[in-house]
């Protein structure tokens, strides 16, 4: 799978993609109140102001923001701890 998120950043097709997990991923904590899922997002999610604000608007109900995981790689985290750590505070 690696391969195919590297070529995904490579031609910035990794936004949709990260767009459409979120979408998904929410859809379906909304339908099934009984289970909590994580999602793993790109380096380039961070900095996609579009993808953030989206994040914010798709997780207003706490109650399906409480039951998502957003994971991100150390090395996402750490080259820019201060906006990783705003994704927490949203």
């Amino acid at each position: 799978i690696g391969a195919y998120i590297e070529a995904a950043e490579k031609f910035r097709f990794i936004n949709t993609i990260d767009e459409l997990v979120l979408d998904l991923v929410v859809k379906e904590l909304t339908k099934y109140s009984d289970i909590n899922l994580s999602v793993n997002i790109s380096a380039f999610a961070i900095s996609n102001i579009a993808w953030m604000k989206k994040a914010q608007d798709l997780l207003k109900d706490r109650s399906v923001a409480s039951r998502l995981i957003i994971e991100i790689t150390e090395t996402v985290a750490h080259k820019d701890f201060k906006k990783s750590k705003s994704i927490f505070h949203a």
